[in-house]
């Protein structure tokens, strides 16, 4: 009856092997495949260093095996331990960029209007309120978003901010083309 790989290679054995090109090879039994004959072999990089190298060897391609020692403990490398205040943290962070992104997508507009909102949007807080883009609580830029529909929001609103919003459209106009 013919061994297995599992039973030749148990996981986690520290193994010493001849290549049949007289190559010498050692590590750990990382894993392996019966159906593709394959062991993979774990090694440390340097005594300082946790990085690993992993060979994977056709087993039909050992020669001898030079030596093998049973794992002494389970090979499974014991998980770290989660941290769940980073965890809820990273959750929070995660939900919070997820609703920003949700709220700069507007809801039935063209894709023009999309467009020179994420240019506005680089620049000055926005937002949108329906079809219409809210610039600093100030400007509004309503359908079909050209420079003729960017309005003041009250009659206190200085004329530098509107003449900047109504240069950022016209701008943002010629770069998609648009007249």
């Amino acid at each position: 009856m013919v061994a297995t790989l599992e039973q030749s290679y148990p996981l986690g054995a520290a193994v010493k092997l001849e290549t049949d090109l007289g190559e010498t090879v050692e590590g750990e039994v990382f894993a392996f495949d019966d159906s593709a004959d394959l062991i993979a072999l774990r090694a440390p990089c340097s005594k300082s260093s946790k990085a690993v190298t992993l060979r994977i060897i056709k087993a039909s391609c050992v020669k001898k095996v030079l030596q093998s020692t049973s794992p002494h403990q389970p090979f499974y490398d014991k998980l770290p331990a989660i941290d769940e205040r980073r965890q809820h943290a990273k959750l929070q962070k995660a939900t919070q960029v997820a609703q920003e992104k949700v709220e700069r997508q507007g809801l039935g507009v063209s894709k023009e209007g999309q467009q020179i909102f994420d240019c506005i949007y680089k620049t000055l807080p926005c937002k949108w309120q329906e079809k219409t883009i809210i610039v600093l609580n100030e400007v509004h830029v309503k359908e079909p978003y050209d420079t003729s529909s960017v309005t003041k929001a009250h009659s206190d609103v200085p004329s530098t901010t509107l003449e900047r919003v109504i240069l950022m459209v016209k701008s943002e106009r010629e770069r998609l083309g648009l007249k």
